[in-house]
């Protein structure tokens, strides 16, 4: 099974190698560096502070406690969720980028995907057909739509750089956060 940073880059992976096919029938001399740099729309964002989410997103060095808390050996299963303090809610890639109900990512998700939709009206069939995986990397090759994934990755980063990390060490932290969930 493919962790959700593996996921993202085989759809990017798969996006790239159809782009690149295209080009195979061009001679050998016309694939220039700068061909390739165009392949990959991140790399033209005008924020450096975007490039650098998108590429960390990429490269899986996430500020999601599932990787910060990695080098602390944290348990998975306490590396909760920052945002939302849900107790068998693990902080990773899919949970803050698609599920996490804090209302800032829900506010930014939602903008995301009606921003999409009216520079991409077409996408709306072909978004319930894919995964959540395969429409982000989607939009994140596209260079009408890239600066509108860059920024909401930038903004639940951001959120991690806001809300200090929920740091768990024993069985009874961990039981004493499901009781204050429950009682709220």
């Amino acid at each position: 099974m493919l962790s959700s940073t593996e996921h993202l880059n085989y759809e990017l992976a798969t996006s790239l190698v159809k782009t690149i096919r295209t080009f195979a029938l061009l001679p050998r001399a016309a694939l220039t560096p700068k061909l390739l740099y165009s392949l990959k729309p991140y790399l033209h964002l005008l924020h450096a502070d975007r490039r650098r989410a998108v590429a960390r997103l990429l490269a899986g060095t996430l500020p999601y406690a599932i990787d910060s808390l990695r080098r602390h050996d944290v348990l998975r299963e306490w590396r909760l969720c920052r945002l939302c303090r849900r107790v068998g809610i693990v902080e990773d890639e899919e949970h803050m980028l698609f599920c996490c109900p804090d209302p800032v990512l829900e506010t930014a998700r939602t903008a995301l995907h009606n921003d999409i939709l009216v520079l991409k009206p077409d996408w709306i069939h072909a978004r319930r057909r894919m995964g959540n995986w395969e429409y982000f990397g989607r939009a994140l090759m596209d260079k009408a739509t890239v600066h509108l994934v860059a920024d909401f990755v930038s903004v639940s980063f951001q959120r991690c750089a806001d809300v200090p990390v929920l740091h768990i060490t024993s069985e009874e932290q961990l039981q004493a956060l499901a009781g204050q969930v429950l009682s709220l």
